[in-house]
């Protein structure tokens, strides 16, 4: 059972671009809560019946503050502050620029192409492209994810398949290499899962999309993640930032009914605030007395929901403790997992009373498998990887058993990279053993919510 408790916030929803979409957006909204409507340009077509505010020519300055309080500055000069509880970015759609050879004059090249961070859009074209350039050259693709979740994609991705284009799939970044040569080769050294090795490629040329001029970026002074487009893929329309979304169709592909369904569902997001008041669950606490001031929960919070106040009863120099925004806090763990003073602790103790737990899992990767899990091993749930610390590793080592520690596949966790994090902590605790001459005790598994009880229970004897 959790903990919740009600907070007043800011009704009021800022929208910011000048595509038709931001207006349709915008006026969906403005039916159900205040909103404004603003963006470094006037809109090139006619508003009319727009009942919110309207800024045009400005530019978004600063950002103080979290969700349901935000106080945002408008610049250049005079300067003008806006007092929002949500944020709504709604940038230019374009799709990456993307320069093919000409089928009919290239033959007999080797031709690397890397398209990672794509969306469907792009994919959609150059699929038929690959398939051509293909039946003359020898076509080697390195990408992230294969999108063919349109029109005949399948089609498309299997024709170019059969004609000999060779598709890596990989997170890991290709380095491209400029040999000194006539004519000039490329080398390019990528790492291959399937292969579970690097491999060299060679290539007359290698091609890669560039950003269009006409893309709307993201401001900078918002302070969004790098993994923001990784999420708006797998959360359409989430940023790692309560209270700050975006729409996510950031290359112009979507049909109207699906922009449609998209606004209906992000008007219903940000609802949640209309009527000034919210109730929220309340995961973690600082424990100001305790608290070092030491910024490393400041530093690490995915979700930039740490601040710092005031409070006499701190011990530090500077009587200032760390503060988790409760309306901000996604409840991933890792502020309590990582805090070296022991200042964190969660409220709700209900998923951490399992002794002799020896499966520690993130219940988002773990899925439907914990509930059906037939034992002997006793399974602790944790609201994301990040959250499980060395401490509740150690903990699980003591009852002698191999310690698996469960967590989502790369680019899958909801809360940034935190699946890497508990990667490398179990890599560390395993080092640590290996010095007091003991053996590798903790495992460290990827699971999709996806998955049976069958897959964790092979996964677990391949670790053995």
């Amino acid at each position: 059972m959790g903990i919740y408790n009600d907070y007043q916030v800011n009704p009021a929803v800022l929208v910011w671009g000048n595509h038709t979409r931001a207006r349709r957006l915008a006026q969906a909204i403005s039916q159900q809560q205040p909103v404004i409507w603003a963006a470094p340009e006037k809109p090139d077509y006619p508003i009319t019946e727009f009942p919110g505010r309207t800024i045009w020519g400005r530019d978004l300055a600063y950002l103080r503050g979290q969700v349901g309080r935000f106080t945002i500055g408008l610049g250049p000069t005079p300067m003008e502050e806006l007092e929002v509880g949500q944020i709504i970015l709604v940038p230019f759609p374009a799709r990456p620029i993307l320069d093919y050879p000409d089928e009919t004059s290239t033959t007999g090249k080797n031709l690397v192409f890397i398209l990672s961070e794509l969306g469907r859009g792009t994919y959609a074209e150059a699929l038929s492209q690959l398939s051509a350039l293909a039946v003359t050259n020898r076509v080697t693709v390195i990408t992230d994810d294969v999108q063919v979740n349109f029109f005949e994609g399948e089609a498309l991705y299997t024709e170019a398949r059969l004609r000999g284009v060779v598709f890596i799939r990989t997170d890991h970044p290709p380095v491209v290499t400029l040999k000194n040569s006539t004519p000039p080769v490329y080398e390019v050294q990528v790492f291959d899962p399937a292969l579970g090795q690097e491999v060299l490629l060679t290539g007359d040329a290698v091609i890669s999309p560039i950003p269009s001029s006409e893309a709307g970026g993201l401001p900078d002074c918002l302070n969004l993640s790098t993994t923001t487009d990784e999420l708006l893929t797998h959360y359409p329309g989430l940023t790692h930032r309560e209270g700050i979304l975006v729409f996510p169709d950031r290359e112009g592909v979507m049909t109207q009914k699906e922009e449609q369904l998209v606004i209906r569902a992000m008007a219903s997001q940000v609802a949640r605030l209309a009527t000034g008041r919210i109730r929220t669950e309340l995961y973690y606490q600082v424990e100001a007395e305790r608290c070092a001031l030491c910024l490393t929960c400041y530093r690490l919070c995915p979700h930039q929901a740490i601040e710092m106040v005031k409070d006499d009863t701190c011990k530090n120099l500077y009587r200032e403790a760390c503060h988790i925004d409760p309306l901000a806090c996604r409840g991933c763990g890792l502020c309590y997992a990582e805090c070296p003073a022991r200042a964190i602790t969660p409220l709700d103790q209900t998923e951490r009373t399992s002794p002799g737990s020896v499966i520690l899992a993130c219940k988002n990767a773990v899925g439907a498998v914990a509930a059906q899990w037939p034992g002997p091993e006793k399974i602790r749930l944790f609201p994301c990887a990040g959250a499980i610390g060395l401490n509740d590793m150690l903990e699980a080592v003591k009852t002698g058993s191999d310690v698996y520690v469960i967590a989502c596949f790369q680019a899958q966790c909801q809360h940034q990279h935190q699946n890497q994090r508990a990667a490398a902590r179990c890599r560390l605790l395993n080092r640590w053993l290996a010095r007091m001459g003991l053996p590798e005790k903790i495992k460290f598994i990827k699971l999709s919510a996806a998955d049976r009880v069958e897959t964790l229970a092979a996964r677990m004897r391949d670790k053995k």
